[in-house]
């Protein structure tokens, strides 16, 4: 997940008290926040993310996907990103 420093003290400032609570269920859980379309993406042993999956978890599939998806909250973005371990 990527996010500016100054969106911590603006519209997504409730992420600072996120302690144990995933993100997704802070997320879905305010009605102010937006949700842009979802993107998808195969990677394989060349993308740097299935690189860091793999150093992470150990031996998974040779090709993985991978989703990404911006939240909005009163002009202030998160950026998520999610590999999935599994075909």
């Amino acid at each position: 997940s990527i996010i500016r420093p100054q969106s911590l003290r603006g519209g997504l400032l409730f992420l600072r008290q996120l302690g144990q609570r995933p993100l997704g269920a802070a997320l879905f859980a305010n009605p102010r926040i937006r949700r842009e379309a979802l993107s998808w993406r195969r990677i394989d042993a060349r993308h740097p993310l299935w690189q860091k999956a793999s150093a992470a978890a150990g031996p998974i599939p040779p090709r993985l996907w991978a989703r990404r998806s911006v939240f909005n909250c009163g002009g202030d973005r998160l950026l998520v990103t999610e590999v999935f371990l599994w075909l």
